[in-house]
């Protein structure tokens, strides 16, 4: 009996439309971004990926645009990738919808996008992100758009760049999450994604590509997953899964990634926290041994968080934006790993 994880409802905001409350605060922990009642976020905001360009901190996120009238299952809620613009990484602008379900009803990402991630190379914005064409995950694959200013995007022609996994691959149910990094030394794209396969196991896998449009994928994948195959430690904080990573490149490549324990899964609970794991070589992962570094105590307990985390690593400091069910959290802590 496959072991299906009750937070893998939550990996997409296509799943968790109706979580945002933007009701809940807490004082000590405030949150960053928030949904408007504009049509395009009405409904839920997540998945932020943030850059920083020229001393300004650009943000991707998801929006769960409001639910279409007349629509049922598998389609009723349509989702495009939001941009903000801060200074300070704290205070956002909205800059409202950068890329939208594309108008070919025939189109893989005819339906939700979701799960954006942002790259800027040699002045060149890359926008990596989850498309579908209703909102059912599997099958689903991961697309490009670029653009020179951030605000006129323009779909690739190959895409989808990434696509679920073949047979009985550890990706073969579906993709998401991209996270995607440059390595200038050796001018390589490096692509830590979500997969996803058929008995619901959720792992981080690892693709590379020398122009950021074709891809591919490790030999060595998933790069890193549960811990224990047999989930035999039921309280490990990550004992279920390995997911929606997010990768920094510094003296090491480092993967922020969100998991919870197969206890919390198996009793309904949605308990997410987050860790770092770091490679030398891109591919052979350990995990840091005071993991998790955030987890509800630290940001608030907001629902759902923290989650789908963005980090950079600045001057030894790590800024972190992570989801939470009523928006943006935001911390910092300083290098140590």
């Amino acid at each position: 009996m496959p072991l299906i994880f009750v937070f893998l409802s939550c990996l997409l905001l296509a799943a968790c439309q109706l979580q945002n409350n933007p009701a809940e605060t807490n004082s000590s922990y405030a949150l960053v971004m928030q949904k408007d009642n504009s049509s395009d976020e009405i409904t839920a905001i997540g998945s932020p990926s943030v850059v920083k360009y020229n001393n300004l901190y650009y943000m991707a996120y998801a929006q769960g645009n409001v639910q279409k009238e007349g629509a049922v299952a598998p389609k009723t809620h349509q989702g495009s990738i939001g941009l903000a613009v801060s200074a300070d990484g704290i205070h956002w602008q909205k800059k409202g919808a950068i890329l939208r379900p594309a108008v070919d009803e025939t189109a893989w990402d005819s339906w939700f996008l979701d799960t954006p991630a942002l790259l800027v190379v040699n002045d060149v914005f890359y926008l990596y992100y989850f498309g579908d064409n209703d909102n059912d995950a599997p099958g689903a694959a991961i697309g490009l758009a670029t653009s020179v200013n951030f605000t006129d995007w323009v779909r690739y022609a190959g895409n989808p760049v990434l696509n679920a996994g073949l047979n009985d691959s550890w990706d073969n149910h579906w993709v998401e999450s991209p996270s995607v990094v440059f390595d200038k030394t050796q001018h390589k794209f490096h692509l830590y994604y979500t997969g996803v396969n058929h008995e619901y196991k959720i792992r981080t896998g690892h693709a590379t590509s020398d122009d950021g449009m074709t891809w591919v994928k490790d030999s060595a994948n998933p790069v890193l997953g549960e811990p224990d195959a047999s989930y035999g430690d039921r309280n490990v904080w990550d004992g279920s899964a390995a997911a929606v990573a997010s990768a920094v490149l510094a003296d090491k490549l480092y993967l922020l990634y969100a998991s919870q324990s197969v206890n919390d899964t198996l009793s309904g609970k949605i308990n997410p926290a987050l860790g770092i794991a770091y490679a030398d070589d891109f591919t052979t992962f350990r995990r840091y041994a005071a993991n998790p570094l955030l987890t509800a105590d630290n940001t608030g307990h907001y629902a759902n968080g923290p989650y789908n985390p963005s980090a950079l690593l600045e001057e030894g400091v790590w800024k972190v934006w992570y989801e939470t069910g009523s928006g943006f959290g935001y911390t910092e802590f300083a290098h140590r790993f």
